[in-house]
């Protein structure tokens, strides 16, 4: 009876040690890391709903994210979206070099109510010139037989570059015409060159500078024929 009963509580022994001990888990934990900082960089002046940049988390599962915006400076610049972490333009006027060089915004990105990281978005603006220099093609008609400095006309030349340079490139025929560095008008510089039965047009490009711009325009003449 004695053997009997050490026998029992050895096998009791037994069985709770295997009931205790832990099994090998297999089963990892899927990994959720967010960049702490993102950066970007963009011309000024963007138009509404462009994409900035795209907030992406690294997983090791194809876990369901979702992205939010916790704040942002100035308020109102970024709108997120919240499936596919793309950062969009929600208000251009704030995305002035000359009003905010640098935007900001703190972004989360969860995965079901347990996970979540947050991340740093900042974007820096490019300054762009925004002048203007505006000008049709110029146009116009011509008797053949012109003296030398006749004046053919002006380029009118517009937008909010007032001190313009003028000059011409790929004169056909070479020094045909010639053009008012400060004036844009345009003149007779070869009257030789203005035959009917020689040729019927003059053509050229003109070239307008100013502000750290340059706006290029199609010069074309046509040359008219006289009963001589």
């Amino acid at each position: 009876m004695k053997k009997y009963f050490y026998l029992c509580i050895s096998t009791l022994l037994i069985l709770l040690s295997s009931c205790s001990s832990n099994p090998t888990d297999n089963n990892t934990e899927p990994t959720f890391t967010l960049q702490s900082r993102f950066t970007a960089k963009i011309d000024e002046n963007p138009k509404k709903d462009a994409v900035v940049a795209t907030i992406k988390v690294t997983t090791s599962e194809n876990l369901t994210i979702t992205y939010s915006i916790l704040s942002q400076k100035p308020t109102g610049a970024f709108a997120l979206d919240a499936s596919s972490g793309e950062l969009k333009v929600a208000d251009p006027s704030l995305f002035d070099y000359e009003k905010n060089k640098e935007l900001t915004a703190n972004i989360e990105a969860k995965s079901g109510s347990t996970k979540a990281a947050t991340s740093t978005f900042i974007l820096t603006l490019v300054d762009v010139n925004e002048n203007t220099i505006e000008a049709p093609d110029f146009t116009a008609t011509i008797d053949e037989n012109p003296k030398k400095d006749d004046t053919i006309g002006s380029i009118k030349a517009g937008g909010s570059v007032s001190d313009i340079t003028y000059t011409l490139e790929n004169i056909d025929p070479a020094g045909a015409i010639s053009i008012g560095a400060s004036t844009g008008e345009i003149k007779v510089s070869d009257p030789s060159l203005f035959d009917f039965e020689t040729r019927q047009t003059v053509s050229a490009t003109a070239k307008l500078s100013g502000g750290g711009i340059t706006k290029k325009v199609k010069v074309s003449i046509t040359i008219k024929d006289v009963d001589e």
